[in-house]
C-alpha cells in the first residue's frame, strides 16, 4: 500500500491514511502545529461533510478516517486483524485483567462503584437483567427462564398480584454486596426467590435477608406445573 502523493509504502491501510493526511507532497496536508492550534481552539474551521453520508467533521483527520470506513462508501475498506493478532490481543487482555483483579484496592473500588450504580439505577439490576438463562417476555416484563414465568402466571391466577422486585438488600459475602429477590407480593408482604441450584452464597443472602423471604425451588415449580401446588405459606 503506497501514498498517492509521494509513493511511500505503508504497512497498513490506517498508517497510509494517516501519512497521506500529513504528507508534504499533499497540497492539502495538515502539519502538526496546525492540529495543535486546532485542538486549542486558536483555529476555527467550518464543518466538512462526508461525501457519502453527509456526516460533518471539523478536521480532515477525522473525515479521512471516517470516509474509508463509511457504511455508504461503495469502496468501503475495513482493516481486519489476523488470527495471530487476535490471539495476542486476547492474551494481553487476560494478563491485564489478572493484574487488575489481583489488586485488592481495585476490587474494593469496583465493589464501591457497583454499589453506587445500583443505588442510582436499581431497576437496571434486578434479577431479570442478570444470569445466562434465556429471557422470556410476558405482560411487558422480562423473566429469567421458564420457572420464573411459571410462578408469575400461577401467582397472577391466584390473585396475588406478583410484582417484579427492584429493591436491593445489602449482605456480606467476601465484602458487601446487594441482593435482589425475584418478586414482591404486597398482600403477603413477602419477597419471592425462584431458585434451582443452591450455593453457599445463596444461603448467605437468605440468612441475612431482613424481610420475609420465600424460596421457590424445583419441587414447588413442578407442583405448579402439575396443578397441585399447596400455595405460599
Amino acid at each position: 500500500m503506497k501514498c498517492r502523493y509521494c509513493d511511500r509504502s505503508a504497512k497498513s491501510l490506517n498508517s497510509n491514511v494517516q501519512h497521506e493526511i500529513r504528507c508534504r507532497s499533499n497540497p492539502n496536508h495538515i502539519v502538526r502545529n496546525y492540529i495543535d492550534n486546532l485542538r486549542q481552539g486558536s483555529i476555527v474551521i467550518d464543518p466538512t461533510p462526508c461525501p457519502f453520508c453527509s456526516m460533518e467533521f471539523t478536521n480532515k483527520i477525522g473525515l479521512g478516517n471516517h470516509k474509508i470506513r463509511c457504511p455508504k462508501n461503495p469502496n468501503r475498506q475495513i482493516q481486519t486483524m489476523s488470527e495471530e493478532g487476535k490471539h495476542r490481543a486476547r492474551v494481553a487482555n487476560q494478563e491485564k485483567n489478572q493484574r487488575l483483579w489481583s489488586d485488592p484496592v481495585f476490587r474494593q473500588r469496583h465493589r464501591e462503584s457497583m454499589r453506587r450504580a445500583v443505588e442510582r439505577n436499581p431497576e437496571s439490576y434486578t434479577s431479570a437483567n442478570r444470569g445466562r438463562t434465556k429471557q422470556i417476555e410476558h405482560d411487558g416484563l422480562k423473566f429469567q427462564g421458564r420457572w420464573e414465568l411459571d410462578f408469575y402466571l400461577w401467582a397472577k391466577k391466584e390473585g396475588l398480584d406478583p410484582q417484579r422486585n427492584t429493591k436491593g438488600f445489602s449482605y456480606n459475602w467476601n465484602g458487601e454486596r446487594t441482593y435482589f429477590p425475584d418478586f414482591y407480593i404486597a398482600c403477603l408482604d413477602a419477597y419471592i426467590e425462584i431458585k434451582g441450584y443452591e450455593t453457599d452464597r445463596d444461603r448467605a443472602k437468605w440468612d441475612q435477608f431482613p424481610k420475609k423471604l420465600l424460596v421457590i425451588k424445583e419441587q414447588q415449580i413442578r407442583a405448579i406445573k402439575n396443578g397441585n401446588f399447596a400455595g405460599l405459606t
